[in-house]
């Protein structure tokens, strides 16, 4: 409450040495009129997923930041069950999406990458091609800020 008070003085102290600058510029400038205009700056988090995935593909503190822990990990078991376990954060590593681009034109263990989008869910999936690799990364959007949720490996 109080960081809002201070950031409302600031910004109507900011409005007022404006609004004097400009009064005091017109008469010193042959009285032309110089009109500045101060907008507050909105910042909307993680409007679009492709932006906050390339975030989250650079940054692995922002990364660390953006996962929901204990993360949820599934992956088949030997009888061809899904098999589900939490990840801690203090076990975690970071995920490296950068070679992704690249990955279909591997000669061993290539894959694609899809990514299926809704308004609130993303899911990013690594498909093998002519292997069974395919890994989902399955991210949901809260207050604005995507997360990741869960990953499904379901590679054989």
């Amino acid at each position: 409450m109080k960081i809002i008070r201070i950031a409302r003085a600031l910004l109507l102290t900011l409005i007022v040495i404006s609004f004097y600058s400009s009064c005091s510029s017109s008469s010193k400038n042959g009285g032309k009129e110089h009109v500045t205009v101060v907008k507050p700056v909105i910042k909307i988090e993680d409007r679009l997923f492709k932006d906050f995935f390339q975030r989250f593909s650079d940054d692995t503190v922002f990364q660390k930041s953006r996962i929901l822990f204990p993360l949820k990990y599934s992956s088949i078991d030997i009888m061809d069950d899904l098999e589900q376990t939490l990840l801690p954060e203090s076990n975690w590593k970071s995920l490296n999406f950068k070679e992704d681009i690249q990955a279909k034109n591997r000669n061993i263990d290539a894959y694609e990458v899809l990514i299926e989008e809704t308004a609130n869910k993303a899911i990013y999936i690594r498909k093998g091609i002519d292997n069974g690799i395919r890994i989902e990364y399955h991210f949901e959007n809260q207050n604005s800020k995507w997360f990741l949720a869960e990953i499904i490996d379901k590679s054989n």
